[in-house]
């Protein structure tokens, strides 16, 4: 669980966006917030 969280992270920052990060790996924003 912690590299998927460390993965989705990692996505935020580079996207600066939670709704892009969560796009991105296919995920829903709230669970990417």
């Amino acid at each position: 669980m912690e590299m998927h969280r460390l993965r989705v992270f990692c996505r935020v920052v580079e996207l600066k966006s939670f709704t892009k990060a969560g796009e991105s790996l296919r995920l829903s924003q709230p669970t990417v917030s």
